[in-house]
C-alpha cells in the first residue's frame, strides 16, 4: 500500500489527521504488530505489543510528529439526488 493511503488509515487510529511527508513513492507491504491504548490495560497478553507510535517507530522506522497545520476542510450544505436521463 502507498504511504499515503497508510498516513490517511492511520488518521482513523489516532482520531488525527496524519500526512505523509515522508517523500517515499511507491507501494510497501506492511506488517505491524501492535496494540490499541484502550486494550492494553484491559488484556494481559496485550501488554507485551507495543503502542502503535512505537510499534511504527521500531517496525516501520517512521515517527508521528504533532504539528499545526491549515487544512483544506469541505462541507457539504446541501445534497439532491440526480435527475433521471
Amino acid at each position: 500500500m502507498a504511504l499515503s493511503f497508510f498516513a490517511l488509515n492511520l488518521s482513523r487510529w489516532t482520531d488525527r489527521v496524519v500526512v505523509d511527508e515522508t517523500g517515499l513513492d511507491g507501494k510497501f507491504d506492511w506488517d505491524l504488530q501492535w496494540v490499541p491504548e484502550d486494550q492494553s490495560s484491559a488484556n494481559p497478553a496485550a501488554a507485551t505489543r507495543p503502542s502503535m507510535a512505537d510499534a511504527l517507530r521500531e517496525q516501520a522506522g517512521l515517527k508521528l510528529e504533532t504539528a499545526r497545520r491549515r487544512i483544506v476542510v469541505r462541507i457539504i450544505e446541501h445534497i439532491e439526488p440526480p435527475d433521471p436521463d
